[in-house]
């Protein structure tokens, strides 16, 4: 059976109320709460995207950040940065190696999964060397990974956009911040 998650409840402008809630409790309720996505990227302009396993509750089998999760209850943002890298692709990093790109916040509702997902997120970049085949996945939440140059990647998404998670205003906003620190 897979371990219960617990998250802290926040506002929608992202100040925690420190009540700790279970992560499926946040969104069966609609209770707002924080998770990070990082984004990892490479000098010749890659940027890895992982491939969410079927068997996850939202957005299975698409195309995804390299690394996202909930903040867990207690956990800051950039330790759950460094938990994720770690439990899903087996990276290891320090926190200095993290940026901090930008914050948002969505609003997503499956009312057939009875999923309303109000989150605040974090997204994190971190410049790397390792090629796809040295990422250990986790097999429960990855099935794969994938690195797609940044001019390439706006064209692949109006192509084939229901195979990616998130929209195109995000995904504009993550290739400016791995631009500006690619130039």
């Amino acid at each position: 059976m897979k371990e219960q998650e617990y998250v802290e409840v926040s506002d929608e402008n992202g100040v925690y109320t420190g009540q700790k809630v279970l992560k499926s409790e946040a969104h069966r309720l609609g209770l707002w709460h924080t998770c990070v996505h990082v984004w990892l990227y490479n000098s010749n302009g890659g940027v890895l995207f992982q491939k969410r396993s079927s068997t996850k509750d939202t957005s299975p089998n698409l195309w995804d950040a390299s690394v996202s999760g909930h903040i867990s209850y207690g956990e800051t943002p950039i330790q759950a940065a460094l938990r994720e890298l770690y439990e899903e692709i087996g990276v290891r990093s320090k926190e200095s190696d993290i940026v901090l790109f930008f914050t948002g916040k969505k609003q997503k509702h499956n009312i057939e999964k009875n999923i309303i997902d109000n989150e605040l997120y974090y997204v994190f970049g971190l410049e790397t060397s390792l090629g796809e085949e040295s990422f250990k996945l986790q097999e429960e939440e990855v099935v794969g990974v994938r690195y797609i140059n940044i001019n390439e990647i706006s064209s692949l998404l109006k192509k084939e956009k229901n195979t990616f998670v998130g929209g195109e205003q995000y995904y504009d906003k993550v290739i400016s911040a791995i631009s500006n620190k690619l130039s």
